[in-house]
């Protein structure tokens, strides 16, 4: 099997983990029998929602289900957008879980303030997908991550919290490395595994990073371009508005 980041070998890979493990989203945790084989799937969307799209519409054909967790403090896309609340609803409906992606570095640092916040978060994309948001996963785990690993899982499940962390071999595709090997290498070697990949990564013909960046750079202004040039449509159709009312006094 060939690694790269080629939706073909991510496909490949899930389908030759199925025939030994059961792959779940993160929301199931709590219900897996874990003498088993299992696999707790998930996406990180940091930088685009298109792409997660992509990736969920890819995993749909297979009939594999995985949790998106999507950032509402997002640099690079806007979760409550028209276009993108569409897009997370529309991923939610083909089945997959959806996730609060929490910005560490806008957490309150004592432990009820910071989990009233992410029940507030969390209540902003049950609105878009109409569904209980089980699950939380941390962004930026570096910075403060010892005291998120207290959250009660009757509250939330986070990935990352001690209890998963500790009995779920943890392989993540972060910055296009795979740091203990491509996911595909550990195939009947570890019982139970959490599979994190970001959906940036993939796509039908692999990228390198660099490539990857420019072509999002290039997505991002082409729908800047748009949006300006239907503002100056509105635009235009108003103040000809102002110039009719004016003509008629």
């Amino acid at each position: 099997m060939k690694c790269d980041f080629s939706y073909k070998h991510y496909i490949e890979t899930l389908k030759s983990f199925s025939q030994k493990y059961a792959i779940h989203p993160i929301q199931n945790y709590n219900k897996i029998n874990k003498n088993n084989n299992c696999i707790l799937l998930r996406h990180d969307v940091d930088f685009s929602l298109n792409h997660a799209l992509n990736l969920a519409k890819e995993e749909k054909k297979y009939n594999f289900t995985s949790t998106y967790f999507i950032l509402l403090h997002s640099p690079y896309y806007n979760a409550l957008s028209t276009e993108n609340s569409k897009i997370i609803s529309d991923i939610s409906n083909m089945g997959h879980e959806i996730g609060l992606h929490y910005d560490t570095s806008m957490m309150p640092k004592n432990i009820p303030k910071m989990i009233s916040q992410l029940k507030n978060e969390s209540d902003i994309l049950s609105n878009i997908t109409g569904k209980r948001v089980r699950c939380v996963a941390q962004h930026n785990t570096s910075l403060m991550r010892n005291i998120f690993k207290f959250i009660p899982h009757d509250v939330f499940i986070d990935p990352m919290s001690e209890e998963i962390s500790n009995d779920f071999l943890y392989l993540s595709d972060s910055v296009q490395n795979w740091r203990k090997g491509c996911m595909c290498k550990h195939i009947g070697k570890n019982p139970k595994m959490q599979i994190l990949t970001h959906p940036i990564w993939w796509n039908k013909i692999p990228m390198t990073r660099n490539e990857m960046y420019e072509k999002l750079y290039l997505s991002e202004c082409k729908k800047i371009k748009k949006l300006i040039k239907n503002d100056k449509i509105l635009h235009k159709y108003y103040f000809n508005e102002i110039l009719k009312k004016e003509k008629l006094f």
